[in-house]
């Protein structure tokens, strides 16, 4: 014997895949035919707890539909669905990436509307301090999107960084956090110079969704496959590191990943997926593609130079070590003169005396 529901069997409100139908549960619960409205990058975590919240429901009574990632014991929501009231269903689909609100029109407009701040309020899935996405391809040759939970120092600029960063962060700053600004910001300096550390700290103060795209899918950018979730995360940042080979002036020849990065940043393609990149190498910015630095496509630029002596002596000191240098070092060698003071002193007080 089937359960039912209103005098519906629970096999009615399922489509033909076997996944329930929102649609049909709304028009079930109600006798009426819903109008929705969808929301892009949401939190359905903060979202659905701040809805059970305020409509003092229980969020027990949630339907959910779980991905549990068993190496990795990661359980992400795939859909779900939660009635606000008895005509106002909140639910979740990751298909699409968001939320959507059922409801019928012009019926109780006041709890929509109370519904819809709300889930405004929890606006950028995957954003925030110490918030990372990738892009990969699954076995079936598909792009996928994971967002993962990071932790994403911010590193103090004036102890790690020379004054001349200052003006440039500032600009960086404000290109990257500006919603109708496109275009690149070029990172370039010596290998050990901090373009890491300072990237770590872009993405502990910009509440933008930035998204690693590994090296060997760099050139797949334009790639069909990709265009809905570029679409589906609109004020995005891009993020490619150590990108030397891939920026290299080819001397007239073309270059089909700098081509897809333009298309991007302000050809026809930025006015729909409106993105940013920030792109970091250790090439001279000279032997680059010129096409890059064009006015209009690059936001900004700093060049990452080592430490001055100064610089070096207080970094040392902040790490409570007793030495003095008197010459530019990189970060990472000022990091790794402090290393070998510690050993140079554990073998001091190593053996009899």
């Amino acid at each position: 014997m089937e359960n039912q529901t209103n005098g519906k069997r629970i096999s009615d409100l399922f489509d033909n895949n076997g996944r329930w139908n929102e649609e049909k549960i709304f028009f079930t619960a109600t006798g009426s035919m819903p109008s929705s409205r969808r929301y892009y990058l949401i939190d359905p975590e903060v979202a659905f707890e701040a809805l059970a919240k305020a409509f003092e429901v229980k969020l027990h009574d949630m339907v959910v539909d779980d991905f549990v990632h068993v190496p990795r014991n990661h359980r992400k929501k795939q859909r779900a669905y939660l009635f606000l009231t008895p005509t106002l269903l909140a639910c979740w689909n990751n298909v699409f990436g968001g939320m959507e609100l059922f409801h019928i029109n012009g019926n109780d407009t006041a709890s929509f509307e109370k519904a819809e701040r709300i889930i405004l309020d929890s606006f950028r899935y995957g954003i925030g301090p110490g918030k990372l996405s990738m892009f990969f391809q699954d076995g079936a040759g598909g792009f996928r999107v994971m967002d993962h939970k990071v932790n994403m120092p911010n590193p103090d600029l004036d102890l790690y960084f020379n004054e001349s960063l200052k003006d440039a962060d500032k600009k960086i700053t404000h290109a990257l956090n500006d919603y109708n600004s496109k275009g690149v910001v070029l990172l370039h300096g010596a290998k050990g110079t901090g373009k890491t550390t300072y990237m770590r700290s872009l993405i502990s103060r910009i509440n933008k969704k930035f998204v690693i795209v590994p090296v060997d899918m760099i050139f797949g950018l334009a790639s069909p496959g990709l265009l809905p979730h570029f679409l589906n995360m609109p004020d995005s940042i891009l993020v490619l590191e150590d990108a030397d080979q891939l920026l290299a002036d080819r001397q007239g020849m073309g270059n089909d990943f700098v081509t897809n990065i333009c298309e991007f940043s302000d050809g026809l393609l930025s006015d729909c997926v409106n993105l940013k990149f920030v792109l970091s190498f250790s090439t001279p910015i000279a032997q680059i593609d010129q096409s890059l630095v064009r006015h209009g496509r690059l936001l900004a630029s700093y060049e990452f130079e080592a430490l001055t002596s100064d610089k070096c002596n207080h970094l040392l000191k902040s790490l409570d070590k007793d030495i003095q240098v008197d010459k530019a070092m990189t970060l990472a060698e000022v990091y790794q003169r402090a290393m070998q003071g510690e050993a140079k002193n554990e073998k001091k007080r190593i053996g009899f005396k």
